[in-house]
């Protein structure tokens, strides 16, 4: 028994100093005199010009499509929430849930605003397809 002792003591010290391995002060790294590889098609600056325009327009149109869904979804949910308040039979629980809708949709359609108007605002993209009164209302918010 005390052999089997001894046996599971040594044993747990083996095992306790192979966990422990080398000291990270004295472990040696090869070096090569190489600079390491950079992942080809990663680097931003490997783009094109071109390319770099056709990815900003793709971005602008998608976000001129979110404008637009947006402001659609929000003349929605105000006009429901005007037909119901002026309901006197309309439970006043989703009144309240339709303006903080409303409230939410409003902030959406703001932050959209503002990512348009600074992209249009830099003179870097002109969209022909874009009226006038559209463009007007995304530069100059009129309260």
């Amino acid at each position: 028994m005390i052999r089997g002792l001894l046996f599971a003591a040594a044993g747990l010290l083996l095992t306790h100093q192979a966990a422990r391995g080398a000291d990270p002060e004295k472990v040696r790294f090869k070096q090569s005199g190489t600079q390491p590889r950079e992942l080809p098609g990663n680097k931003a600056s490997n783009l094109s010009a071109r390319s770099q325009d056709i990815i900003a327009f793709e971005s602008y149109r998608e976000t001129l499509k979110a404008w637009f869904s947006a402001k659609k979804r929000l003349h929605a949910l105000e006009a429901v929430n005007k037909i119901l308040q002026n309901d006197p039979s309309s439970d006043k629980e989703i009144v309240g849930m339709l303006e903080l809708m409303a409230t939410e949709k409003r902030q959406e359609v703001e932050t959209l605003r503002t990512q348009l108007a600074s992209i249009i605002s830099s003179d870097k993209l002109e969209d022909p397809k874009l009226s006038q009164s559209d463009r007007e209302e995304i530069l100059v918010r009129v309260k």
